[in-house]
């Protein structure tokens, strides 16, 4: 229990800190006022849709929203690996609910947990671990990440971080490890891609690690790594990433890590962003230290130079690890303070199809910021190992307190948001009547629908949830471009040919509504926005947006 006080002291500790920053009223799972905001929409409601779709094989398989082309809940960043654990309780929660706020709160638990865990490499004191496992809660690039929720999830990198660094009495305790690292690199594929494509690779790094200290034979150790990865994939399968949709984007080189990004606190600092700018893509590849972690790592750096301590094997294999995962963030076009200083487009071109699928290389730069951290409490805990006992305890509170007056974080993610929704009353009779919701024309970020209309698409999305219908439109992480460029062909060739179909709501852009009167559909207002279906439909319904009544 010794060893593991500190580390539920820190975690309990980011719970609270989670609270602060306006988390509490998140928890409620029928709290929803807040989600409809920025990405969390297409998060919130694919869960959504989701949890009301029938079950197929893979089970992420998602067939009622982008119909009828489908996707995958992986594809809409729902938290794949929650949400189908989720769904079979489905009835016996809210008709809305979000597990958002019971995610970030777990985030940052595990991170003050798995904070401490990795202090304790650093220092034997108690209190400097949770003083430590407290600096990784306060970590920048963590609170920035609560934008993208599946992208919180950091302790997952903690704890490869805390496997790959610690060390080990003998064989047994060495392979107990490899499962324990396989199974968070089963978790992050469940969570991100992004996240379980750097585990893997710190999965990767431990087994060479263990190899090269002589804890395992180089066979134990490639097939730690091949099982870490069939892991990965079996999950990614489950998940719905693997299911024909290419992986391919364009953008790597500018979704990347700038050579200032340490010190470049964009808009994280109260103190200002001392006249330093960040490219708009760029926002990607933040890893701000943090002013409490900036000190701590010249203390760090200050110390190693005056002692030149002998760094273990170990540090050594997984500093090289993430400083590789540190260049890789910096992509192709390398910068400093947002200016271009070198080009090594002909190094990546080999490997373009790896690169455009993580094309958001910036997030890769998440490792080396934690080392760097560790490294910091590292060096602040020793400032008093000579001078007083507790020096190491009162310098690690100083830069605590320093990395919490600098954060700076707008609470208004966290609260009450508002959004007109469509009233669910507009639409009598609809149920058992009707099918499917499409707006018209089609509009798919990348692929059809110019301009992308964003709140649009949710407002009805959100609509054809409540209504239980399918949906065709909407923002998806990967898509595959051609059967989705075909229906949108076929929707608007139905419109041309009067072979609208009688069981859908369409939701018409007002320049199409004159296209749909001519073929004779029933068009009318509902809350501002046209609604036309065709003349087969529900009478019922098809006098109610005529006449109103």
């Amino acid at each position: 229990m010794s060893k593991q006080w500190p580390r539920l002291v820190a975690a309990g500790l980011g719970f609270l800190w989670y609270l602060k920053m306006g988390g509490a009223g998140t928890l409620n799972p029928a709290n929803t006022s807040w989600v409809f905001y920025g990405d969390w929409r297409q998060h919130w409601l694919g869960w959504q849709f989701f949890r009301d779709a029938p079950w197929t094989f893979p089970p992420a398989k998602l067939t009622t929203l982008l119909y009828p082309v489908g996707t995958a809940i992986g594809f809409t960043d729902s938290n794949p690996l929650v949400s189908i654990l989720l769904k079979p309780f489905s009835p016996w929660l809210p008709v809305e609910a979000q597990f958002m706020g019971l995610w970030f709160a777990l985030c940052f638990a595990l991170q003050g947990y798995f904070g401490a865990a990795l202090a304790g490499l650093a220092t034997r004191n108690r209190l400097e671990q949770v003083l430590g496992g407290m600096l990784f809660v306060l970590s920048p690039v963590l609170a920035v990440r609560i934008g993208h929720d599946t992208l919180c999830a950091h302790w997952l990198l903690l704890a490869m971080l805390y496997l790959a660094l610690r060390e080990y009495d003998g064989t047994k305790s060495a392979l107990r490890a490899t499962w324990g690292a396989t199974a968070i690199v089963a978790i992050a594929a469940g969570t991100h891609p992004y996240l379980a494509a750097m585990s893997f690779c710190l999965a990767v790094t431990m087994s060479v690690r263990l190899w090269a200290d002589r804890l395992c034979t180089p066979v134990r150790a490639a097939t730690a790594a091949v099982i870490s990865g069939a892991a990965m994939f079996t999950m990614w399968y489950f998940c719905g990433y693997l299911s024909g949709v290419s992986t391919s984007s364009s953008g790597f080189g500018d979704f990347s890590a700038d050579l200032l990004t340490f010190f470049n606190p964009d808009v994280l600092s109260n103190m200002g962003n001392f006249g330093l700018r960040t490219e708009p893509a760029q926002w990607e590849g933040i890893g701000y230290l943090g002013a409490g972690g900036i000190v701590a790592a010249l203390c760090a750096t200050g110390l190693a130079l005056r002692v030149r301590p002998n760094t273990p094997r170990r540090v050594r294999i997984v500093r090289g690890a993430c400083i590789l995962l540190g260049v890789y963030a910096l992509s192709q076009i390398v910068r400093f303070a947002g200016m271009e200083v070198l080009t090594m487009r002909t190094f990546y071109s080999p490997f373009a199809s790896v690169v455009s699928a993580f094309r958001a290389s910036g997030r890769f730069i998440w490792p080396l910021h934690y080392l760097i951290l560790l490294a910091g409490v590292w060096g602040v805990s020793r400032l008093g190992l000579r001078a007083w006992r507790f020096g190491g305890v009162a310098a690690l509170t100083a830069v605590v307190l320093m990395q919490a007056f600098d954060l700076h974080f707008d609470p208004y993610w966290l609260q009450p948001k508002p959004f007109r929704h469509v009233p669910v009353s507009a639409f009598p009779s609809v149920r058992g009547s009707f099918q499917h919701m499409a707006l018209a024309p089609m509009q798919v970020l990348g692929v059809c629908g110019d301009p992308y209309e964003e709140d649009h698409v949710y407002r009805f999305m959100l609509l054809a949830s409540r209504l239980k219908l399918t949906y065709n439109s909407g923002l998806f992480a990967r898509v595959d471009a051609p059967p989705i460029e075909k229906t949108c062909a076929a929707l608007e060739n139905s419109i041309n040919t009067n072979t609208l179909d009688s069981t859908t709501i369409y939701v018409v852009a007002p320049g199409t509504v004159g296209r749909f009167k001519t073929i004779g559909a029933a068009c009318g207002r509902v809350d501002g926005d046209w609604i036309c279906v065709s003349r087969d439909s529900d009478e019922r319904f098809r006098t109610y947006l005529e006449t109103g009544k």
